[in-house]
């Protein structure tokens, strides 16, 4: 009877070691993903990017003299922005083992990523359209970069959602050995406010507030990294927890 107490009361949830190799196994594919992301805006000729204060002509001629390598660069953005996507399935299933108390956040966690994966293909797809045929009017070759690149940088508004959840998740784990450290909690606070400004990007076309300015591309690229890298790290680590015994209900 004490024995039988003891094991309800102390439930061991150990996972397989196959589970530990998949959610690893997710992580990878968001380290290839970041890989691939910028191989694609170096391939390109992305990096820095082109200024939005281009003439029609001006854009119409870079497609025109570098279609080939454009599309090649879009094709690897494209692989690699797919892979984004079992990243927020690992990083959603790591913060349901915090509890019960965040599957809710884990749950939108889950969509905004998805989303913003999917977000992310768009100015893949008009960059593509861009470059398949050069000929065409500059004009529409034009609208069509615009159509991606001011998405691409500006539209921060699901990844900001996704680390909010995941920052309250983060630090709603009350045990004495959380998942992940508490300052990774308030860095998911921290990189959504400084993603924000980006979203003016569609105001102005110079300066720091365009898509190639410090303020809109250069600072997110970079809090994005470090918010990337962290929850990467944490992520992996959080996958050779084999017990889930501590989990509070």
């Amino acid at each position: 009877m004490t024995v039988n107490t003891l094991v309800i009361a102390s439930p061991r949830r150990v996972r397989s070691s196959t589970d530990q190799r998949i959610q690893k196994a997710c992580v990878w594919c968001g380290v290839a993903y970041a890989v691939l992301l910028f191989a694609g805006l170096i391939i390109a000729g992305w990096l820095p990017p082109p200024s939005p204060s281009r003439t029609a002509a001006q854009v119409g001629a870079d497609y025109s003299r570098h279609s080939g390598r454009i599309l090649v660069g879009v094709l690897l953005m494209s692989l690699g922005t797919g892979l984004f996507a079992p990243f927020v399935v690992g990083m959603s299933h790591q913060l349901r083992r915090i509890g019960e108390h965040v599957s809710a956040l884990a749950t939108v966690e889950l969509i905004c990523g998805s989303l913003a994966a999917l977000q992310g293909l768009m100015p893949c797809m008009f960059w593509a359209s861009a470059a398949y045929r050069p000929e065409r009017s500059p004009e529409i070759t034009q609208s069509l970069d615009d159509m991606a690149w001011l998405p691409f940088a500006g539209v921060v508004i699901l990844l900001m959602i996704e680390q909010v959840a995941t920052g309250v998740a983060v630090l709603s784990d009350r045990r004495q050995k959380p998942l992940f450290p508490r300052w990774v909690g308030y860095l998911n606070f921290v990189t959504p406010l400084l993603l924000f400004p980006a979203s003016f990007d569609i105001f102005v076309k110079s300066g720091p507030l365009a898509w190639d300015g410090i303020i809109t591309f250069w600072i997110p690229v970079g809090i994005f990294g470090v918010w990337y890298v962290a929850m990467a790290v944490f992520m992996y680590k959080a996958a050779d927890r084999d017990d889930d015994s501590d989990l509070v209900e």
